[in-house]
C-alpha cells in the first residue's frame, strides 16, 4: 500500500479476530501508536469455517463479526474520541435474521448462514445502541453490496454478483462523505441509499437485551 500510493505515513496491525487475547493486545498496540482515528471501519467477516466454535466457545460467526467489533471498537474509543468528527462504520450484510440469544451464548447451533444472517443483524443493533452513549460518534451500518467478489462468497456460494470494487467504493465514500448530523444507521448499497433494514434494529428493548448479553458475554471471556 505504501508503494502504490507514495504515502509512507500507512502503519499495519495483526490479530487474530477469533482470540480475545490477540484483540487486546491488537487494541493496546493501536492505542501505543496511533494518537486519533477518524474513522474505524470494522470489515472483517466469516460465514463458513472449518472450526465452528472460537476457543471462548462462541460460534465463529458471533465471535469474528459481532464481539470481536464491540470489544475492538470499545477498547479505541479513547483515540476515537480525540477526532474532530470521528465515524464507525459497521459492516452489515443485506442478509440478516432475528438474534437467537441462546445461539449468541453458545448454548445452541446453527446453520453457516443462519449464524451469519444473525450475526450481521446483531451487528446492526449495536450499531444504533452507539448512537445513545458515544452520541459525539458517528456510527453507521452498511451492506456493501450482496454476493460481492470475494473468498468469502466464493466459499459459500461458488459465485457472485459484483465487483469487490463495487462495496470498496461505497466505503471509501460512506468515510469521507457521510452527511453531517445524518443519524440514519444503515446504507445500503444494493439500492445505494440509506434505508430501513430488518425491524429488530429499530426495536430498542431486543437492542438494549442484545448489548446486554453481549457485555456479559465479553466479560466472561476477557478475564
Amino acid at each position: 500500500v505504501q508503494k502504490e500510493t507514495g504515502n509512507q505515513n500507512i502503519q499495519g496491525f495483526v490479530g487474530d479476530l477469533s482470540d480475545m487475547i490477540q484483540i487486546s493486545q491488537l487494541s493496546r498496540e493501536i492505542i501505543s501508536k496511533i494518537d486519533h482515528i477518524d474513522v474505524f471501519i470494522n470489515n472483517a467477516g466469516v460465514l463458513k469455517v472449518q472450526q465452528e466454535y472460537a476457543s471462548s466457545g462462541i460460534d465463529m460467526r458471533f465471535m469474528v463479526n459481532l464481539l470481536a467489533p464491540i470489544y475492538l471498537t470499545e477498547q479505541i474509543i479513547p483515540i476515537l474520541s480525540k477526532s474532530s468528527q470521528p465515524r464507525i462504520i459497521n459492516l452489515s450484510s443485506a442478509a440478516q435474521t432475528e438474534v437467537s440469544l441462546e445461539v449468541l451464548r453458545g448454548s445452541q447451533d446453527l446453520d453457516d448462514m443462519s449464524a451469519y444472517a444473525q450475526s450481521k443483524l446483531a451487528l446492526t443493533m449495536w450499531t444504533k445502541w452507539l448512537q445513545d452513549p458515544y452520541s459525539g460518534i458517528e456510527s453507521v451500518a452498511v451492506n456493501p453490496g450482496s454476493l460481492l467478489n470475494t473468498s468469502m462468497v466464493s466459499e459459500a456460494f461458488g459465485s457472485h454478483r459484483s465487483p469487490v470494487s463495487k462495496g470498496s467504493n461505497c466505503l471509501v465514500d460512506i468515510a469521507l462523505n457521510y452527511p453531517e448530523g445524518y443519524t440514519d444507521l444503515y446504507f445500503d448499497n444494493d439500492t445505494g441509499d440509506f434505508s430501513r433494514t430488518h425491524p429488530d434494529a429499530y426495536d430498542a428493548d431486543k437492542i438494549k437485551e442484545l448489548v446486554s448479553t453481549c457485555q456479559d458475554i465479553l466479560q466472561k471471556i476477557t478475564k
